[in-house]
């Protein structure tokens, strides 16, 4: 489990977001299920009759919906986020998100050349 911070002031509000959550990097299954399923509940079973507005807000909130596990109380309070008015900090939220992921995934890129480079010099020793 990560953790991720914002400091945002809301585009519409500007009222200022300031927290902590704490977030999967990676998704079992059943979070990949579970993500779809939300974004599924956002914005009905008739996807292609959805604005690109409406997609993108679902998408974005089935991606946060799976990732966090633990948010800022003033994000719980506004159910999850759905009832903030201020894009930017979904937007904050989602890209800090995204950047956890990524750092994930290069930090694995990175154990896996390490662990195939000590792989050929110990089977170059033989």
């Amino acid at each position: 489990m990560e953790s991720i911070s914002v400091d945002v002031v809301g585009d519409v509000s500007e009222v200022r977001y300031v927290g902590v959550f704490k977030i999967k990097t990676r998704l079992s299954h059943r979070d990949s299920l579970r993500k779809d399923q939300i974004r599924r509940e956002l914005i009905g079973t008739h996807s292609e009759s959805v604005s690109n507005q409406a997609f993108s807000i679902a998408e974005a909130f089935s991606i946060i919906s799976a990732h966090v596990v633990d948010a800022p109380q003033w994000w719980i309070a506004a159910g999850n986020g759905m009832d903030l008015e201020d894009n930017n900090v979904v937007e904050k939220v989602l890209k800090e998100i995204e950047g956890a992921k990524k750092i994930d995934v290069d930090a694995r890129k990175a154990k896996t050349a390490t662990d195939k480079k000590s792989l050929e010099k110990e089977l170059n020793e033989v």
